[in-house]
């Protein structure tokens, strides 16, 4: 099986910027509604938030994920569960790490209901994923993934182009090769830049991606850039 990782490159602010790897959110409705290559596309973003409460406050890596991304991943949490619909209408959950639960909550069986406090704000802990899985967007950070949050637009970023906010990975559908993606989303990006010309040109390739930069997953990656 290969899976896909799209993280789709938009025009950069500056000339000699580097290339940028998110997303509008309207483009990410776009390439979710129009890929058929692709299944199970999921936007995330990353930030770094303080855990404090019991113990010393503690600075980690979190990501706000829409609730495709752990079907991209095939990941099942080992206590509770994931990341839902209903949790995108601004609910204050998580799911949270193997290692943030052992070491802020001594592997407490009973996790599941739970609060952990992220910038002094609690969030109900409703899953417990498992210690081996290792996202790609933290292979090169400084410290794991330790929290997945619910991510949610407001309704003016629904329609705006010009918020590059939010990466994007997929799941390349069963029989379909790295060529057809690659036509199809040149296909599908050219369609979109000719329906919003005074939009920055969005481009789009498929690449394989190194096997170590998915620590966690035994299948191929693939990335759009």
């Amino acid at each position: 099986e290969i899976a896909a990782l799209p993280v789709q490159a938009e025009a950069a602010t500056e000339p000699g910027a580097p290339q940028r790897t998110v997303l509008s959110p309207a483009s990410l409705r776009d390439y979710r509604s129009r890929l058929t290559s692709v299944e199970h596309v999921a936007g995330y973003t990353s930030q770094g938030r303080n855990v404090t409460g019991d113990g010393i406050a503690e600075r980690v890596l979190t990501e706000a994920v829409t609730p495709e991304y752990f079907k991209v991943f095939t990941v099942t949490p080992v206590l509770g569960r994931a990341l839902v619909d209903d949790d995108m209408d601004g609910r204050r959950v998580a799911v949270i790490s193997h290692g943030l639960w052992q070491r802020r909550f001594g592997g407490d069986p009973a996790i599941v209901g739970r609060a952990v406090r992220l910038d002094q704000q609690a969030y109900e802990i409703v899953g417990v994923l498992p210690p081996d899985f290792v996202p790609p967007s933290a292979v090169d950070a400084s410290e794991p993934v330790a929290a997945w949050l619910p991510l949610s637009f407001e309704p003016d970023l629904l329609t705006s182009r010009h918020e590059h906010i939010v990466a994007a990975v997929g799941r390349l559908r069963e029989g379909v090769s790295l060529d057809t993606a690659r036509a199809e989303l040149a296909s599908v990006s050219a369609a979109m830049a000719a329906e919003y010309p005074d939009y920055a040109t969005t481009r789009g390739a498929v690449d394989l991606l190194r096997r170590d930069q998915v620590a966690s997953v035994d299948t191929l990656f693939v990335v759009l850039a």
